[in-house]
């Protein structure tokens, strides 16, 4: 999932989503949720924390996630396991309920 500036949402839905979904798709995300996200961040200092969490199991699932923000800094996290702070845990529930509740339309980009 990418959310460009003009918060305007765009998915890659490959497997795994709890709403079936397969392919492209855009939504737009709403003024006040894009301010709960960008206060999520802001607040777990999204920009100081580790580049990569990890768990001593195998065959556990990774989330990536890379921000690019104002100022044109990025930050990669590579988190495997999922469960690399408990803030990173809450910013996945946010943005999985998310997907849950965006207006999706199918489109063609890739």
């Amino acid at each position: 999932m990418q959310i460009d500036k003009n918060c305007v949402v765009t998915l890659d839905a490959v497997d795994h989503l709890p709403n079936k979904m397969k392919g492209w798709y855009k939504a737009n995300l709403p003024e006040k949720e894009w301010m709960v996200l960008v206060n999520k961040l802001e607040k777990m200092n999204f920009k100081d924390m580790q580049d990569n969490y990890g768990r001593q199991i195998t065959d556990l699932p990774s989330v990536n996630t890379a921000i690019t923000f104002a100022d044109g800094n990025a930050k990669k996290i590579n988190d495997y396991g999922a469960r690399g702070t408990q803030e990173l845990s809450e910013l996945y529930t946010y943005i999985d309920a998310l997907l849950g509740s965006l207006d999706w339309e199918s489109t063609d980009q890739k």
